[in-house]
């Protein structure tokens, strides 16, 4: 079978980059003698690099050669639209549907609305797998009923590939001992993309409310990471390393994160100082104790490289936390708007004093997005054509 999988939105964000592996890593172990081509976005920051050396076999397109597009989709049995927080690049996905009537559909998605210029897409589509239950709920509200649709957690949470070299490497530059540490993870309520990313045409309206909202919501947001984090160098000997979920987090790690505590404690709180990616951050969440984040996905790697985590969300952050109570992880997210700041310590604590039950927590979270992402393949299986296979 040959898939095109539609991919790699990004390179700001960790998890839009370790979608990509995420969603291949599933493919390898449910469709292993598939020919998987990745028809990606912009590659930067070295994720070409990494790509190459962490998904072997995985050929990559050159997304502005269209004749090579074109061949792509003339050969595919089946293109699959990866992770992500809709259906993305819509001329993209329209182009298949134009040129040929093979199927496409998508896995782990979220659906927070059907916009009108989606619709389409929505109805066109083989199959929809969403990565919470909720986009489940907005599916059945459209009226719209694509032949196969289900659950399926973001990839992110199966992600199979580290780069432990590059991983023992941060731990030495700070002295970090294997789960004698804490990642901590930092977000503003909106992501500035007008700052760094061109081309995003917002409005200047949009802009203000952007920074607004963020304005006035961040010294509380971090107050309650930080309030988690002072409780635990106070009551604990553990250390922290703070670290970036997407590019515009770096500068601000110091002042949002470790400024705001006790001068007596900074001493134990280290700050990587630069972007990574997805390998090193699971390598390095791999041998913490627990990784505490505002962003939705370092938690997910995590998980994946059986570490317990935390995920304080923000209700901008659309409806993809709902994922983290579809893996029995209900108790380990925290809405911020409601957060009680000793509840979120008490629980962090509770992660690194009593490791075995965290680790059982963390075990039937895994095992379901085994079974969720295998049931998932099987329903793909079933949908593509029985001569491809």
């Amino acid at each position: 079978m040959r898939i095109l999988l539609l991919c790699s939105w990004q390179s700001y964000n960790i998890g839009d980059i370790a979608h990509t592996p995420g969603a291949w890593g599933v493919l390898r172990r449910h469709f292993p003698e598939a020919e998987v081509t990745l028809w990606p976005g912009p590659l930067e920051h070295g994720v070409n690099k990494m790509l190459a050396t962490r998904c072997p076999g995985m050929a990559v397109l050159d997304p502005s050669d269209g004749a090579a597009v074109d061949a792509a989709i003339d050969d595919a049995d089946l293109m699959l639209h990866g992770p992500g927080p809709n259906l993305i690049r819509p001329p993209d996905i329209r182009r298949w549907l134009d040129r040929t009537d093979k199927p496409f559909g998508a896995l782990g998605v979220t659906l927070e609305r059907i916009e009108d210029h989606r619709r389409d897409l929505v109805e066109g589509a083989s199959f929809i797998f969403t990565r919470e239950t909720k986009s489940l709920d907005v599916l059945r509200a459209s009226g719209i009923a694509p032949p196969v649709t289900g659950f399926a957690p973001d990839a992110v949470a199966a992600l199979p590939i580290v780069d432990e070299a590059a991983g023992r490497a941060t731990l030495e530059r700070f002295g970090l001992e294997p789960d004698r540490f804490v990642c901590a993870v930092p977000r503003l309520r909106y992501t500035p993309y007008h700052t760094f990313k061109p081309g995003m045409g917002w409005s200047d309206e949009r802009i203000r409310h952007v920074e607004d909202v963020n304005d006035r919501h961040t010294a509380s947001d971090h107050a309650l990471l930080v309030h988690a984090l002072r409780s635990l160098l106070e009551q604990t000997d553990l250390q922290v390393l703070l670290c970036p979920e997407m590019t515009y987090q770096v500068p601000l790690l110091e002042s949002l994160l470790r400024e705001p505590l006790p001068t007596a404690l900074r001493d134990r709180v280290h700050n990587l100082g630069r972007y990574w990616l997805p390998d090193e951050a699971a390598a390095v969440y791999g041998h913490a104790a627990s990784v505490v984040s505002m962003e939705c996905h370092s938690p997910l790697i995590a998980l994946a490289r059986g570490t317990p985590c935390l995920h304080l969300r923000q209700p901008e952050d659309t409806i993809k936390g709902q994922m983290y109570h579809d893996l029995g992880l209900g108790g380990w997210l925290f809405e911020i708007d409601a957060a009680d700041p000793d509840a979120l310590a008490d629980t962090l604590l509770a992660q690194v004093n009593d490791r075995p039950a965290a680790d059982a927590t963390m075990r039937n979270a895994q095992a379901r997005v085994e079974k969720s992402l295998a049931s998932a393949a099987n329903a793909i299986h079933a949908v593509v054509p029985h001569d491809s296979h």
